[in-house]
């Protein structure tokens, strides 16, 4: 067995010389994937995350220009990195999304708005983010309004769509508005109906805050049915004490 210490010597001196080779593989980014492999787990260090640092690294390295290539134009960096920050900023999004995205049950809608039956235009809504409202309005036959427009061919009235609106541009303010505070209608810009609203649609409300500046704010907003645009138009509003 006198023989053994200089096999493991052997063993132990090809494993290094195997790492280095790694190690240069990753760093020039060409080479067999089980030797740049092996170079990572090299360059990630120790513990149970050194693989996958080690992997970025040669991801990293295998992106960079060899001797011999064109080098990227300014305008291909730009789309790069432009490229990059739209995916990183999507992931933020959607990581605020899902946070934000607790609807707000009927319950919690008539605790915001001062509306009551038959006037609330609001029953359930979605989303309230950075200012953006998802809200819907459930059109029945029993809504009263019905009886009288128009009792032959029910159709709900533009000026309440503009209505169900104006109260979904309320939630662009949730959690600002101080107790007794209520929104006033105060104008209507650009408004444009464009297709029936009738019983058992779903009307889903969306809403855009465009400003708010000593108690005037603004709202972009639009009115749709199974994704067809029903209603579109801008609100102006005045919060005041009630």
């Amino acid at each position: 067995m006198r023989w053994l210490p200089s096999v493991l010597l052997l063993l132990t001196g090809l494993l290094l010389a195997a790492l280095a080779l790694g190690v240069f593989a990753v760093l020039g980014g060409s080479g067999p994937l089980w030797l740049r492999s092996l170079g990572s787990v090299t360059l990630g260090g120790p513990g149970p995350n050194g693989f996958a640092r080690g992997l970025a690294l040669m991801l990293l390295a295998s992106t960079r220009p060899r001797a011999g290539d064109a080098a990227p134009s300014g305008t291909q960096i730009f789309r790069t990195r432009a490229r990059t920050g739209a995916r990183a900023a999507a992931g933020l999004r959607s990581g605020l999304t899902m946070s934000l995205m607790t609807p707000l049950l009927i319950r919690d809608v008539l605790k915001a708005l001062p509306h009551r039956y038959p006037f609330v235009l609001v029953d359930r809504v979605f989303s309230t983010e950075n200012g953006e409202v998802h809200a819907l309005k459930n059109v029945t036959i029993n809504e009263p309004f019905f009886m009288g427009h128009f009792p032959t061919e029910p159709v709900m009235p533009g000026v309440l769509i503009t209505e169900a609106l104006a109260q979904a541009s309320m939630f662009c303010l949730h959690g600002q508005m101080e107790p007794g505070q209520i929104g006033y209608l105060a104008g209507i810009e650009g408004a444009r109906f464009k297709r029936k609203v009738i019983p058992g649609d779903q009307l889903h409300l969306h809403a855009k805050l465009e400003f708010l500046r000593r108690g005037l704010g603004k709202t972009t907003c639009r009115a749709e049915v199974d994704g067809e645009v029903a209603a579109e138009m801008q609100i102006l509003f005045a919060v005041a004490k009630g």
